[in-house]
């Protein structure tokens, strides 16, 4: 009997210290990164506390290098989800709009969907505004939320305040969604024109669907509705969306998506410059997982700096507002609900932790949006790739390799602390730290 306890003890030490063992293996190591960040550090706190603002208050005060504004293309590039970066975004464009006269936002949606916006800004009617929400909501797409809409309704009240000439409008560039949305919209601005004096556009109607396309008529509006301040936006829209609709979709979305802003330009003149915030891939400006961003293939065929970004981190205390439908299925929502709030932040040691992050979070202190200069004079960030580096659980899910030093990545990073998750168009979200 002796023999089999003194077994089963061996056994029970020799369990224990495989578990002891494997715990260790799993959480000790993400913390040499941290060791090996904070030994390394100094340079990089020193240069930051030199090269940083805060965005506070309904006007911050943007300190921007002068350089930044010798650009035509300005991005702020996020991991959607979460809130913060839609007040950042207004106000980033509401100071570009003063201080450069930027009045294009360069919006990642199709040009009909774009369209439904301009409507909204210039007449105050919501209807097709609603159905571009609604589609998101019924692809559980992240931009399907209400602080989006609440943002575009503050653009709105800004173009009450500006000048005919400094009114802004959006320009969809990215392929269609909708094919049969991006028709009744077409209809709809030649239903709403003097047929006289855009015969083109009809002229393109007729060829793509037909003397008697088979959509629904919308009620007809006078030539005054419309002051031509912004007509030759929507028409724009109207022409990159039928060029799509008569050709073949494409497999990538940058086989539509380059053209449309080549046209734009073109299209607008050398002197108008453009504003849009996209996801965090499309800023980047050195190859990511050897592919090319948005902003890579723009700076790549112009003849100087023509894009600059600033990309968005999350500090401790963010929440996102994700699909569930690309959760693990240990985190599927009880009620099937579309989307499932989570905490998802860049410094979490375990799940994501981005090399450096804590540089940042030193010198901002308490801020909520702190915006750091990654190129000035004597930069560290020139010769290195930290805070382009992550490591945790959930890179491996999904590699973010960036293939650069930080400051060809990005001009500016800003550091988002405590944003709250999105609030979905419709419905109801899961969250999944919600005391059950």
């Amino acid at each position: 009997m002796r023999i089999i306890l003194s077994i089963l003890k061996w056994l029970g030490l020799g369990l224990l210290a495989i578990i002891v063992l494997l715990l260790g293996f799993i959480f000790i190591p993400p913390w040499f990164a941290v060791m090996q960040d904070e030994r390394s550090a100094a340079p990089y706190v020193a240069y930051l506390e030199d090269n940083h603002f805060t965005v506070e208050g309904e006007q911050p005060d943007f300190q921007f290098a002068p350089g930044f504004y010798d650009h035509r293309i300005f991005l702020l590039s996020e991991i959607h989800g979460y809130a913060a970066p839609q007040e950042l975004d207004f106000q980033l464009l509401r100071h570009l709009n003063e201080k450069e006269g930027v009045r294009y936002y360069l919006a990642e949606m199709d040009p009909a969907q774009a369209m439904a916006v301009n409507i909204f800004l210039e007449l105050d009617d919501d209807t097709y505004l609603r159905e571009v929400f609604d589609y998101y909501a019924d692809q559980s797409a992240q931009w399907g939320n209400k602080e989006f809409l609440a943002k575009i309704e503050k653009i709105r009240d800004l173009n009450e305040q500006l000048p005919a000439d400094r009114k802004i409008y959006f320009i969809g560039v990215d392929r269609i969604y909708d094919a049969d949305f991006a028709r009744r919209m077409l209809i709809l601005i030649t239903a709403q024109q003097d047929q006289a004096e855009y015969a083109d556009i009809e002229a393109y109607l007729l060829k793509a669907f037909g003397s008697e396309p088979d959509l629904p008529p919308y009620e007809e509006a006078t030539q005054d509705t419309y002051p031509m301040s912004w007509i030759p936006v929507q028409l724009f829209n109207a022409q990159l969306a039928l060029t799509m609709l008569q050709q073949e979709q494409p497999g990538s979305r940058y086989d539509n998506i380059i053209p449309n802003i080549r046209a734009a330009m073109e299209a607008t003149g050398p002197d108008e410059k453009f504003y849009g915030l996209w996801g965090i891939f499309h800023g980047i400006q050195v190859t990511v997982n050897d592919v090319k961003p948005l902003a890579m293939r723009l700076e790549e065929e112009s003849e100087g700096e023509q894009v600059v970004t600033i990309a968005a981190l999350y500090a401790e205390g963010s929440m996102s507002m994700m699909p569930s439908e690309f959760l693990a299925p240990v985190v599927t929502p009880p009620n099937n609900e579309a989307y499932t709030l989570l905490p998802a932040n860049n410094d979490d040691v375990y799940l994501y932790y981005m090399r450096g992050i804590r540089d940042l979070k030193k010198v901002a202190g308490d801020a909520p949006v702190t915006i750091f200069d990654m190129g000035a004079e004597g930069s560290p960030y020139q010769s290195s790739d930290r805070l382009m580096k992550s490591r945790g659980f959930l890179t491996h899910m999904q590699a973010f390799n960036v293939q650069g030093n930080t400051a060809d990545a990005v001009e500016y990073i800003a550091l988002f602390q405590g944003s709250p998750a999105l609030t979905p168009w419709r419905g109801e979200a899961y969250d999944i730290t919600a005391t059950q």
